[in-house]
């Protein structure tokens, strides 16, 4: 007799065994493994999935979208044909969509566990990426922003830094009648958007990693605050707690007619990042805005598995780890290799970094010198162009002296295809190698893996 067979047999007995009367509301089991990387995990994933099958109280099971749809075959959904009552696929798996909001998003990156960077969900609301580089987010009218920081950068199209800064004020007013700003108070931009917007009728609610009495005069700015207090930070998570205060006489953001809640609530991510921790805490006042008990908002943002190119580990080889970010702002540069840190544990930290844009390079320089210091090991190649034409005297040397004279160690691969050379020369088992840059040096972790694996196994 064969396994399934077998499978088939045992789920007959238990089913028998069932008390005759049916159950008003049915068992349905929610599991959620990790996006399977090879035949033999989607075979063990399977084979969970069969085993509550087998159980015979099961009546049904929930799906992850990409697990059960996805290319080349939908393996998983037509393996369990059959074995359940019902089966639930999941249109998002994580954040809103876990929650059960199912709303359709539109983003600049790829939801890991949908392998997507769009859905059209059957919710009312649609999560979209505003993209201020051309200015074209002034093209929305929210109902919610977050505004996560104000930090000067695509001059080569706003000119000045008071001009970027008034395009985010711009911003705020495009929010509908009634809507929320929720801004970052822990950045300095973000704090005086929300200043001014507070004091032009706007409503406003800030987060950060303190509590409201840190705020400018220790008041609320607008009517409430989320504070972020990071409890454990782990090599691939983070654990938080969330605190929302209220103005007085005021309920939360979205007031449901409850008693305000203040919290705190656990936060569990299943990424690393006091910055992505940041971001998720912003999320969550956005969901209460639209209705989401904080609780089970908290506990969806768990369920997040992250983006594509946002601390995306690209695996493993002759202990070699490879994290791919596309960081290329000092500032993000900073936080993504501060996660590094952590996640590299005693062993070193190597940030491969690409510059982005000649104009970026040429104003930031020394900025990313500063930020790239953080690596025990720096290896910077030559600026990725993208739409712009080179600049006389920019190049990638423009960081690497400046790097040089923040205290880094620094190697200069100008053309780019050497780089999985280079590195694999530099590397040893137990260093963490992050390749940062909004261009294609994405290309290099894979490159570098099988470099590794070819000639170390």
């Amino acid at each position: 007799m064969s396994a399934s067979e077998n499978r088939t047999e045992n789920q007959t007995e238990h089913q028998a065994e069932k008390p005759a009367e049916h159950r008003a509301v049915p068992f349905v089991v929610g599991a959620y493994p990790m996006l399977p990387p090879n035949d033999e995990d989607r075979h063990g994933a399977a084979a969970l999935y069969a085993a509550l099958a087998d159980l015979g109280w099961v009546d049904g099971i929930e799906l992850p979208f990409r697990e059960a749809l996805d290319a080349p075959t939908p393996w998983l959904a037509e393996q369990l044909a059959g074995r359940f009552t019902q089966c639930v696929v999941t249109a998002i798996p994580g954040t809103m969509g876990r929650a059960g909001a199912d709303p359709s998003f539109a983003i600049g990156g790829v939801v890991r566990a949908m392998g997507t960077g769009a859905h059209l969900g059957g919710g009312s609301s649609l999560v979209a990426e505003a993209d201020e580089s051309d200015r074209s987010f002034l093209n929305y009218t929210p109902r919610v922003e977050i505004v996560t920081n104000v930090e000067p950068d695509h001059l080569d199209s706003y000119g000045t830094a008071e001009a970027f800064e008034t395009a985010f004020v711009d911003f705020a007013h495009r929010l509908v009648p009634g809507g929320l700003l929720v801004a970052c108070a822990a950045d300095a931009g973000a704090l005086r958007l929300a200043q001014s917007a507070a004091a032009e009728g706007l409503r406003v609610v800030t987060y950060s990693f303190a509590g409201p009495d840190t705020l400018p005069g220790g008041v609320l700015v607008g009517e409430g605050h989320v504070h972020l207090d990071i409890q454990e930070r782990g090599a691939s998570s983070t654990r938080g707690l969330l605190t929302l205060t209220t103005a007085d006489g005021r309920e939360p953001a979205g007031g449901t007619g409850e008693e305000p809640h203040h919290g705190p609530v656990e936060l569990v991510l299943a990424v690393p990042g006091d910055h992505v921790a940041l971001d998720a805490a912003g999320a969550w006042a956005a969901g209460i805005e639209l209705g989401v008990d904080p609780a089970l908002m908290a506990r969806s943002l768990g369920a997040f598995g992250g983006t594509g190119r946002r601390f995306e580990d690209r695996g493993e080889a002759d202990g070699v780890r490879v994290i791919d970010d596309y960081a290329h702002h000092p500032t993000e540069i900073a936080r993504a290799l501060e996660a590094g840190r952590g996640a590299a544990g005693g062993g070193r930290l190597i940030a491969c970094f690409q510059p982005h844009l000649f104009s970026r390079t040429r104003i930031f320089a020394e900025e990313f010198g500063r930020a790239l210091a953080a690596a025990d090991l720096v290896v910077l190649t030559d600026v990725y162009p993208a739409r712009e034409e080179p600049e006389p005297g920019v190049t990638g040397e423009l960081v690497v002296d400046a790097a040089r004279a923040a205290g880094a160690d620094v190697r200069y691969v100008p053309d780019k295809t050497g780089l999985p050379a280079a590195l694999a020369d530099l590397v040893r088992g137990g260093d963490l190698v992050m390749t940062l840059g909004a261009g294609d040096i994405t290309r290099v972790g894979p490159a570098l893996l099988e470099r590794l694996g070819a000639s170390r196994s």
